[in-house]
This record gives structure tokens, C-alpha cells and sequence, in this order.
């Protein structure tokens, strides 16, 4: 009886092997990999511009903005003059623009200015002019020198950054200061009285500027 049962299972197996169909590999189906579509980089007037020029858009927008300045270069992407309110950007003589609050309303963000720049308020260097000498006088460390007074100005330079064209000049000026009763040569000015234009004064310009009227 057992060796019945056994064969009967074995019967059963090859009759089950005979009937399966052989396996089958499906083909792997090909992968494509999705790419992106490409877009236009982002403007110098629309996207971030960190403090200090590290990106090459800042580069590229502090070069811009010197050229407007020294030679009168149209700005790329800058907004006609017109409206009511000028977006605008200060800049020194070498293109830096990060010492001025009044760029803190440029169109990037976190800032605010409703479009891209229309004018370029373009800074000198600070004009010295001697205005007469105080005498001598002794400092703490017993030294002994001639004080010197001296007239500071900045004939800061506006230009429509569209077009660069100059628009206006305004000379901010600050008088000698006068003669003191004692004095200490220190600083980078030694033995000299001076009162420089600040950023300050030329921020406050600057702010009447983006508002007046257009001319």
C-alpha cells in the first residue's frame, strides 16, 4: 500500500510539472529620466544681491552701476523715469552701494521698492579743502604740531540709469569746524579739523530725490 501511494504521488508531480507553463523573465521596461525645463537665470534686478558682492550677479550689477556713473552707461533692465516714486540705488566711486540705508528699499528681497531701478545716485570721493591753520599745539604725549583746518564736500552726481544721462548735481557740504582750546592728534586725520560728509546726509538726499517730482 505505501509504495502505491508513492508512486501515485509521484504520477501526480510530472503530470503537475507537465502542465505549468515555463516561466517567463518580462523585458524590464526602459527608464527615461524627466528633465527640466530650462528657464532664463534670474535679473540683477530681481533676485537676491547679498551684502558685499559675493555673487556674480553682484558683480555684474556693481560693474554696471560704475559704468553709469563714470561714463555714463545706460543700465541693463532699469525702469524709465517717470511716476511718482523713483526706485533708485546710491553708490560710491567704486561701485559699492552697502553703506547707504536708503538701498535698503532696492527690489530684492526682503526689500521694497514697487520695480527695478530708475536712477543712479552716484557719490565721489569726499573734496578737501584747507581753510587755514589754527596754530600749534601740544598734544597729551607732549608732541607739538600745526592743526589745520579743512572745508569737506561731495558733489553727489544723479543719473537716469535707462538712459545715463545726468539729471541733477547737489553739492553736500559741511563747513571747517572751528579752531579748539586744546587738541589731540588722533585717528586718521592727525593734526588736521575736519568734518566729513556722512552717509547720513547723503542718505537723506537721496531720499528727496526718489520722491520729487519729475523733471
Amino acid at each position: 500500500m505505501a509504495t502505491r501511494l508513492a508512486v501515485a504521488l509521484v504520477v501526480m508531480m510530472l503530470a503537475g510539472c507537465a502542465g505549468a507553463p515555463p516561466p517567463t523573465t518580462a523585458p524590464a521596461s526602459p527608464r527615461s529620466t524627466p528633465r527640466p525645463t530650462p528657464t532664463p537665470g534670474p535679473s540683477p534686478w530681481s533676485s537676491g544681491w547679498p551684502v558685499g558682492g559675493s555673487s556674480a550677479s553682484a558683480v555684474v550689477a556693481e560693474s554696471a552701476l560704475r559704468a553709469a556713473c563714470s561714463d555714463g552707461t545706460p543700465v541693463p533692465g532699469a525702469a524709465p523715469y517717470a511716476g511718482k516714486v523713483h526706485p533708485l540705488i546710491v553708490v560710491d566711486q567704486q561701485g559699492h552701494w552697502s553703506g547707504f540705508d536708503i538701498n535698503q528699499k532696492f527690489p530684492w528681497s526682503p526689500w521694497s521698492w514697487p520695480s527695478p531701478i530708475q536712477l543712479v545716485v552716484c557719490v565721489p570721493a569726499n573734496d578737501e579743502k584747507q581753510a587755514g591753520s589754527c596754530g600749534e599745539y601740544k598734544n597729551e604725549a607732549g608732541e607739538v604740531g600745526e592743526v589745520l583746518r579743512y572745508k569737506d564736500s561731495v558733489t553727489v552726481q544723479v543719473v537716469v540709469a535707462e538712459t545715463g544721462k545726468t539729471l541733477q548735481k547737489k553739492v553736500l557740504a559741511n563747513p571747517a569746524p572751528k579752531c579748539p582750546k586744546s587738541f589731540t592728534a588722533t585717528g586718521n586725520f592727525g593734526w588736521q579739523l575736519i568734518d566729513e560728509v556722512t552717509a547720513e546726509q547723503v542718505n537723506e538726499y537721496a531720499t528727496a530725490v526718489s520722491t520729487q517730482k519729475v523733471q
